[in-house]
Order: structure tokens, then C-alpha cells, then sequence
């Protein structure tokens, strides 16, 4: 569904922290994303330029911008969330319960191998 929309996963990663409410930082966003600082300022350009992200000043320290989901960024956050809740429905009714819950917990072993080659195990 992101993909079709046009979402990279740098993009997924910048809409799903802002996600989580009210604004923050782009210091703040890039340290949610675990984003290079210039990686999360390109993402943001280009959701903000689709109308899915919005810039404004920190009301606390006007040196600072601020970042913050549009109406339409909130959106299709909430539509791709009802996307994945229907797949992990689709796959709980297929495979049950615990094989899920196993494969969800594979995949973050994999997921943290991944970001940590040291953990693989001989």
C-alpha cells in the first residue's frame, strides 16, 4: 500500500514518528529515525511537499523548526495501520495464534542480527 502511494521506507519511518503526536525537532525526528540528519531533512521535503507533513516554529525556542503530521499525513498513517492490522488478521486466521507470534518473534532476531552482525551465532 506505501509503496503504491509513492512512501520510501525513509519516508515510512519519518510519518510513523511523527505519528505518535504533537511536533517535534528535526534534531528529535532524526534520532527517532535513526536517520542521518540530511536523509531525514530529503524525507521531509518530499512529504511536505505532498502535503503530508508541515513545518512550523517551536513556540519554545523560535530557532527551532518543528515538524508535524497534515491532516493527510494522519491519514494515510491511519489507513497503512488498518492495512497491516488486516494482514496480521489474514495471517492469524491462516497459520493461528502462536505460529504468528513465532514468526513475529523470528523476525525481530532477524531484524536485530541485521543491525548487529556480532549476535549471529556460530
Amino acid at each position: 500500500m506505501l509503496r503504491n502511494r509513492g512512501i520510501t521506507t525513509d519516508s515510512w519511518s519519518v510519518l510513523s514518528s511523527l505519528s505518535a503526536g504533537g511536533g517535534i525537532t528535526m534534531s528529535e525526528l532524526a534520532r527517532r529515525t535513526q536517520l542521518p540528519a540530511s536523509s531525514a531533512t530529503r524525507s521531509i521535503d518530499t512529504l511536505v511537499a505532498r502535503g503530508l507533513v508541515e513545518r512550523g516554529i517551536s513556540a519554545v525556542d523560535r530557532r527551532q523548526v518543528i515538524v508535524i503530521l497534515s491532516a493527510d499525513g494522519r491519514a494515510l498513517v491511519d489507513e497503512a495501520n488498518d492495512a497491516e492490522l488486516a494482514v496480521e488478521q489474514q495471517l492469524r486466521a491462516q497459520l493461528g495464534d502462536e505460529r504468528v507470534d513465532e514468526l513475529v518473534e523470528l523476525l525481530h532476531e532477524v531484524s536485530a542480527t541485521a543491525q548487529n552482525p556480532a549476535r549471529v551465532h556460530g
